[in-house]
């Protein structure tokens, strides 16, 4: 079943999840279907929480039990556009905190503009 951690990343509770990970939780502890806390968090596309696992230790290359790689989400499906580190997904993950947003628009700055989803940009 899923751990703490494996929450915490699944529903954004950003503070959880830091208090977790500097209690020493394992970062790569896998559930029953082989996905750890970073397949989550990307899935649900909570960029904060990827980036705190991440550099608290995530293996971006650990299979879960369908084949896929944390870093590309549950299913596989967070490539491209729908990439954890787009910046359309970074500026929706970012929330009523500073420094996620300049976060944000500096990513959209250095983005080649024929790639960026115009939809999905106006939507965030």
């Amino acid at each position: 079943g899923n751990r703490a951690l494996h929450i915490a990343a699944q529903n954004g509770h950003m503070d959880l999840l830091k208090w977790l990970l500097e209690k020493k939780a394992d970062v790569n502890v896998q559930n029953g279907k082989g996905q750890t806390a970073l397949h989550m968090s990307i899935e649900y596309d909570f960029y904060f929480q990827s980036e705190a696992l991440i550099a608290g230790g995530a293996n971006q290359k650990l299979k879960n039990n369908d084949g896929h790689e944390a870093i590309s989400g549950i299913d596989g499906g967070k490539v491209g556009n729908e990439a954890w580190d787009n910046p359309v997904v970074i500026l929706k993950a970012a929330e009523d905190d500073k420094r996620q947003i300049e976060i944000a628009f500096l990513a959209l700055e250095k983005a080649d503009p024929a790639s960026l989803d115009k939809a999905a940009l106006a939507q965030a």
